[in-house]
């Protein structure tokens, strides 16, 4: 006889490549995808097309987080405890990828954890990223197709917009639209670039510009660890001092300094390095605290205060001490608001004082 846990894993693996073909003929799975983007959308796009498709169906809770362009965390909730099985469809992609993977798996329900709680790695992430650098920026020149550029200026992300020009030896000489945005670049001596067809995003250093035709020779470039530009909110990092304070449920009340906000969700560096494991991802939490208007710094103004409920994404030990992400839920109009008109202040500040420099 095999034990139930092998047999489940087995029956996973085994129809893991029919669910990858069924996902491809109905739409559900880019062909372009490998198994850590099918694993990813799961719950954003593979399940509510089924459940579209099949009223009737009940979508396991399976919650996702791609914690970098070759790792993926997911978090399986189920009374079966069928985990065995979500581990096979793993093996199974990966199989039919021809993707070597590692899983690793912290808690599990067989270990009388609430949850199962897996992360799914490449075993050889360079080579999964891969990308033939100088093709792409032929490709992108001779087609005349426009790329992204990504800079920060006072912890306010921009986005500008371009064209390569040429391309040799490392070296591209890109044509920008924004004036701004090549100070800018100029002023941070790197960049980050976002090509239509690529999953993974570049980055350069800018070696010169030149500001009145908006030329910016770029060198050194490089893949990023992951996706550039697509973040569905913009992230503005905190300037001065923040204190936040959070609350998972069922724990005491945690501590931190804010680092970043958005109106999607922020990031936060706790005051105790132990405050927070694994146990605690995708967990509802509670944060609080203040925003300053600009302009109000040195007047002991109490700014907005925001109180907002979210998850927990990940949790991270940094150099800096132990990051918090948190995934806001729905929040009320003016919590909103508050975020929003913050942000816009911060961006046209930064806007106004970029203006003045020279690069």
């Amino acid at each position: 006889t095999i034990p139930l846990q092998s047999l489940l894993e087995k029956f996973g693996r085994h129809m893991a490549p029919g669910l990858v073909e069924m996902g491809e003929a109905l739409g559900m799975v880019d062909p372009q995808w490998g198994a850590l983007d099918i694993l990813e959308q799961l719950p954003r796009i593979i399940f509510p097309k089924l459940t579209e498709l099949n009223p009737a169906m009940q979508a396991p809770d399976i919650r996702t987080l791609r914690l970098r362009h070759a790792e993926v965390a997911i978090a399986y909730f189920s009374s079966m405890k069928f985990c065995a099985m979500m581990r096979g469809v793993i093996h199974g992609l990966s199989d039919y990828y021809q993707q070597p993977i590692e899983i690793s798996e912290p808690v599990c329900m067989h270990r009388d954890a609430p949850m199962c709680r897996m992360n799914v790695s490449l075993k050889d992430p360079e080579w999964q990223k891969y990308v033939d650098v100088p093709r792409e920026f032929e490709s992108a020149r001779s087609r005349i197709e426009e790329v992204k550029f990504f800079n920060q200026y006072q912890g306010v992300p921009f986005e500008g917009t371009g064209f390569v020009l040429d391309f040799a030896e490392n070296t591209a000489m890109v044509q920008v639209s924004d004036p701004l945005h090549i100070k800018m670049m100029a002023l941070e001596k790197r960049t980050h670039i976002a090509m239509t067809h690529l999953l993974a995003g570049l980055s350069a250093d800018v070696l010169d510009v030149t500001p009145e035709n908006g030329l910016a020779r770029l060198n050194n470039i490089q893949l990023t660890d992951g996706g550039v530009g697509r973040r569905g909110h913009d992230r503005v990092k905190m300037q001065s001092s923040v204190r936040i304070r959070m609350r998972v449920t069922g724990q005491p009340e945690i501590h931190g300094m804010l680092s970043d906000v958005s109106i999607g969700g922020l990031a936060a560096t706790l005051d105790k390095a132990d405050a927070l494991n694994e146990m605690s991802l995708f967990h509802p939490i509670r944060v609080a605290f203040s925003l300053l208007p600009a302009g109000t710094r040195n007047r002991g103004d109490l700014g907005h205060y925001v109180a907002v409920d979210g998850n927990v994404l990940d949790i991270r030990k940094l150099s800096e001490g132990t990051v918090i992400r948190v995934l806001f839920a729905a929040m009320p109009e003016d919590e909103r608001v508050m975020i929003e008109t913050f942000i816009k202040e911060q961006e046209k500040i930064a806007k106004a004082h970029l203006m003045k420099k020279n690069p």
